[in-house]
């Protein structure tokens, strides 16, 4: 069984009292990705965080876990995003043009997320 990461266990809660997740939790756990499991529980956040309270969209996300080698593949191509010493644009063709990153159902509308959160650009307010 995979690591439930922090940020879902206890935090602030909304009206209805389901756990929140804001930016600045995922800019957090951007900063946390290391290995592979840290990447699949990063993807599973930031999925969290889009799907919104509504969920609609998860299952589109969710595919991308079956994925052969997920973690190395989601840890690869988010690492040069953390490299503050290349281009973001090195990041976004580790996701797009090298296969060896590629991964079902993770195109450039959401895997462009995942690469602004673990870049760490904190400029937006909540």
């Amino acid at each position: 069984m995979p690591v439930i990461p922090s940020v879902f266990q206890s935090g602030e809660k909304d009206s209805k009292g389901r756990l929140t997740l804001s930016r600045g939790d995922l800019f957090t756990l951007g900063t946390m990705v290391e290995t592979a499991q840290n990447a699949v529980n990063f993807y599973v956040a930031v999925c969290s965080w889009d799907a919104g309270a509504k969920a609609r969209d998860i299952y589109r996300r969710i595919p991308t876990l079956s994925e052969t080698d997920v973690g190395e593949k989601l840890l690869g191509g988010i690492m040069p995003a953390k490299d503050s010493n290349l281009e973001s644009e090195v990041a976004y063709r580790s996701f797009w043009r090298r296969e060896q990153y590629r991964l079902k159902g993770l195109g450039p509308a959401f895997f462009t997320k995942l690469l602004y959160f673990v870049a760490g650009f904190d400029t937006l307010s909540d």
